[in-house]
Parts: structure tokens; C-alpha cells; sequence
């Protein structure tokens, strides 16, 4: 049954194809739009023009580090390989949308501070189109 009223953030996760990104803390999908310019002499009043051009994305997670199966050593291994994956943005509820592309990892990022359990941040940048579309 699909989620009703505010979803909580907790419930969105990051998906490298059927595993959720290990001991994600939290997690993004970000997409941009370029604009092309479409001003000329006679454009009213001297106000921009525009015209929308290509679309681009990413989708970042951040995650405890711990040696798990879908944790940020594995993420690691593909980034090294430039291993495309399908990333997917989504509850994973039945019936919630679901965000989803094939990227390539182009971060990746661990750090260990004084006092603090090992983190990273994994940033994949899409390559070709999103699709939103529905939890089966």
C-alpha cells in the first residue's frame, strides 16, 4: 500500500539497482536544467529569453562505514572500474514513486574523525535520462 500524507525522510533511500546503499544516514537526488538563450534586439524591455536545453543529474548518499554487502567498499570497487549502475531514489514501498537512471560513481569519500564512527559520501552522476515512475 503506497505511503499516505508526508512521507518521513528516514523512509527515502538510495538503491544501487535492488540494494539499498548499507548504513545510509542520508541521501539526495538533485537535477538541473540548462537553459539556452533565446534573447534578441527586439525582446521586451531588455528581460532574458530562455529556452530549456539538456538535463542533468546526481544523486548522493552519505553512509556509516561498516563492512557490509552494499556498503561503501563495494561502491568503492565499482567507482574504481567505472562500473555503471543503476541507481534508484525511493521508499522502495509498493505503489511509491521510484526515481531511477543508470549513473556512473564520480565521488567517493571516507573519512574517520576523533570520536566518530567511520563515514562516507558516494555521488553518482546520471547518464541519460531519470524515469519517475511507480513501485512495483
Amino acid at each position: 500500500m503506497p505511503t499516505t500524507g508526508l512521507v518521513a525522510g528516514t523512509k527515502l533511500r538510495i538503491f544501487d539497482d535492488t540494494v539499498a546503499v548499507a548504513r545510509a544516514t542520508d541521501c539526495s537526488i538533485d537535477l538541473q536544467m540548462d537553459t539556452q538563450s533565446v534573447s534578441h534586439k527586439d525582446s521586451a524591455g531588455g528581460f532574458a529569453s530562455i529556452t530549456p536545453g539538456e538535463i542533468s543529474g546526481t544523486a548522493t548518499c552519505s553512509a556509516l562505514y561498516e563492512e557490509v554487502a552494499g556498503g561503501l567498499s563495494g561502491l568503492y570497487t565499482k567507482f574504481v572500474a567505472g562500473t555503471a549502475v543503476t541507481v534508484k531514489f525511493t521508499t522502495g514501498v509498493t505503489g511509491d514513486k521510484v526515481w531511477s537512471g543508470s549513473a556512473l560513481i564520480t565521488a567517493w569519500n571516507l573519512k574517520g574523525t576523533h570520536k566518530e564512527i567511520a563515514n562516507g559520501t558516494v555521488t553518482f552522476t546520471f547518464n541519460g535520462a531519470v524515469a519517475m515512475g511507480v513501485v512495483a
